[in-house]
């Protein structure tokens, strides 16, 4: 199984962690799709749909990814990572994804 060196989003170039553009579309729509009700399913299934590349050659997209992706505060930048997305963006959409948890169907199963 392949890992990434650095969270989507990020590459290195001349020793410094920057962002890569290509990458950092996909994540500013991530957050964008989410916020406009989209689940984690659907995001990733488009995703997959569209063969947007999450490691060189790998395509496959799922929930968890995305979970993660929208958990991740390096997306509004720290000492070693250039902010992507705004944190007002950050903390509503993890704001509705604590608010969909909570949201839980008849048949157990939640987002």
């Amino acid at each position: 199984m392949k890992n990434r060196r650095f969270p989507y989003g990020y590459e290195m170039q001349n020793g410094l962690i920057v962002i890569c553009l290509k990458e950092a579309d996909t994540v500013k729509q991530i957050f964008s799709q989410y916020l406009n009700g989209k689940n984690l399913k659907n995001i990733a299934e488009r995703l997959t749909e569209n063969q947007i590349e999450f490691l060189p050659g790998e395509y496959s997209w799922n929930k968890s990814r995305i979970k993660r992706m929208i958990e991740d505060e390096r997306y509004i930048g720290d000492d070693t990572y250039p902010a992507i997305i705004d944190k007002d963006i950050f903390q509503k959409a993890n704001f509705e994804k604590n608010s969909r948890r909570t949201n839980i169907s008849p048949l157990g199963t939640a987002e």
